[in-house]
């Protein structure tokens, strides 16, 4: 059984849906696929995260603690990267997608994204589930 390395814009999508985006996509790929294989959610994914939460208190009751091993450091982290945006009002995201991609390659696991172009481009042997394979 291989497991599922799921991405920080489907687990947003889930605690901070947009309607009319993509929440939908999310909840239902999510629900078809957890019977099937064990989620894989890693730090960066985490600390990418927690920047939609005020509180570790806030991240821990948003998602079910099965899904994820809980890291300290990811909280300490996506909270630090959330001021530096709201300091600079940059928004860089290819560092951590880069290590998301590493991180899903190397593991051997399949990517739930709705991202499926960069992870294309640049892990063309990943196996993705996104928007465009999976509609």
């Amino acid at each position: 059984m291989t497991s599922i390395f799921v991405d920080t814009n489907v687990l947003i999508d889930i605690v901070r849906p947009v309607p009319g985006r993509f929440f939908q996509w999310a909840a239902v790929r999510l629900s078809e696929l957890a019977p099937h294989a064990p989620f894989v959610v890693n730090a960066v994914v985490a600390a990418e995260l927690s920047c939609q939460f005020d509180t570790a208190e806030d991240l821990e009751r948003a998602l079910p603690g099965a899904l994820w091993s809980r890291e300290a450091i990811a909280f300490v982290t996506g909270q630090a990267h959330r001021r530096h945006r709201e300091r600079s009002g940059r928004h860089e995201r290819t560092l951590p997608d880069f290590l998301i991609g590493a991180h899903a390659r190397i593991g051997g696991h399949r990517l739930l994204t709705r991202d499926g172009f960069r992870y294309r481009t640049y892990f063309p042997d990943l196996d993705l589930i996104c928007p465009e394979t999976h509609p």
